[in-house]
C-alpha cells in the first residue's frame, strides 16, 4: 500500500516573531550564508560542508525550495524583521512515513546567547505539530552545551546518548576526534512556554 502524499506546507507570510523573522532562503542570501558558515563552531557541530563556499550556499537555497515543494523539509533563515540581517537558520527534516521530523538549527556567533534558537526552534516545532507530526527529535553533541540547553528549554526530553556518533570537527574530517551525541525527543503537548 503506497504512503499518502505529504501535506502541502504553507508557511506563514510574513512569519515574524517579535524581533525575528523566519523565511525561506533566496539567491540574494548566498553571500551572507557563505560568510556565516565559515564559522568553525557551526562547521564543528553541524553537517554543513567544510570548507563552505558559494556553491554550497547556492545548493542550500535550491534544496530549501525543493524540500518545501516536496513537503519533506522546512529550511528557513532567521533574520531581522525586514529580512536583511542574517542571524542563523533552523529547519525540520520530515519523514511522513512515520510522521516524525528532526529539528536542526545554527546561529551566527553575534546572535548567540539571546534566546533566538530557543524561540525559533519552539515556533518551528509548534508549526510541525500543527502539520500533524507525532514526534520531533534532535541530536546535540555532548560537548555543545549551548545546543543541549536550547533543546531542554524548548521542552525536549533527553532519551539517551549515542556513543561516538559524530565527528567532533568539520564534516568529513578524518583527523577529527569523535563525539558522543545526546538524543532528544519532543511529543505534542511537551513544548515549554518560551518568552516572547
Amino acid at each position: 500500500m503506497p504512503y499518502p502524499p505529504p501535506p502541502e506546507i504553507v508557511l506563514p507570510h510574513p512569519w515574524v516573531l517579535g524581533e525575528y523573522r523566519l523565511r525561506p532562503p533566496e539567491p540574494r542570501d548566498v553571500p551572507a550564508l557563505t560568510e556565516a558558515l565559515q564559522s568553525v563552531e557551526v562547521q564543528r557541530f553541524t553537517r554543513v560542508p567544510s570548507p563552505y563556499d558559494v556553491h554550497d550556499a547556492e545548493q542550500y537555497v535550491r534544496s530549501a525550495r525543493e524540500g518545501l515543494e516536496r513537503g519533506d523539509a522546512i529550511r528557513l533563515l532567521v533574520t531581522d524583521p525586514p529580512g536583511e540581517q542574517l542571524y542563523g537558520a533552523c529547519g525540520l527534516e520530515i519523514d511522513w512515513r512515520d510522521g516524525v521530523a528532526e529539528l536542526g538549527y545554527w546561529l551566527h556567533a553575534n546572535a548567540r546567547g539571546r534566546g533566538i534558537a530557543t524561540r525559533v526552534g519552539s515556533e518551528l516545532c509548534r508549526f510541525g505539530f500543527g502539520l500533524g507530526l507525532g514526534r520531533i527529535h534532535l541530536q546535540a553533541a555532548v560537548n555543545n552545551p549551548g545546543s543541549v540547553e536550547v533543546a531542554r528549554r524548548i521542552g525536549f526530553v533527553q532519551e539517551g546518548t549515542l556513543r561516538l556518533a559524530a565527528i567532533d570537527g568539520p564534516a568529513g574530517s578524518t583527523a577529527a576526534p569523535r563525539a558522543d551525541m545526546h538524543v532528544f525527543g519532543l511529543l505534542p503537548g511537551e513544548l515549554l512556554p518560551v518568552a516572547p
